[in-house]
């Protein structure tokens, strides 16, 4: 189906699953276009059906990757921290920044830092 088919709803859910993807510009205007095109003022349809018109060029195509890698937790730089600099894990959670934080604070501190990591207040 493509996007000019696509329901209000279709277009909503697809907005959605587009904030975890690199979709063209062309195409989210399209989309937006199709959820709330009927609730915009005039200048702001024609922004948009300017960009959504778009879309088809190229045939859809892009040279531009429609996806991209995903945050991965720390896990291996706290290992690796741990080791070198003898450091308890205690607990450190790799996917929670706070944790990381802490871990980190603790770092800097096993060193002889003063001051909390990234600028922080201590």
């Amino acid at each position: 189906m493509s996007i000019a088919e696509t329901s209000a709803e279709d277009a909503l859910v697809a907005l959605h699953t587009s904030l975890d993807e690199r979709r063209r510009p062309e195409e989210v205007a399209h989309l937006v276009l199709r959820v709330v095109g009927g609730q915009l003022g005039l200048r702001d349809r024609m922004t948009l059906g300017r960009a959504a018109g778009a879309a088809s060029r190229w045939n859809g195509w892009s040279s531009m990757p429609a996806d991209f890698a995903r945050p991965v937790g720390g896990a291996r730089q706290i290992d690796a921290a741990a080791r070198l600099f003898e450091l308890p894990l205690g607990g450190v959670d790799p996917d929670n920044p706070v944790s990381l934080l802490d871990f980190s604070a603790r770092l800097s501190e096993s060193l002889g830092s003063r001051s909390s990591p990234a600028g922080l207040p201590a």
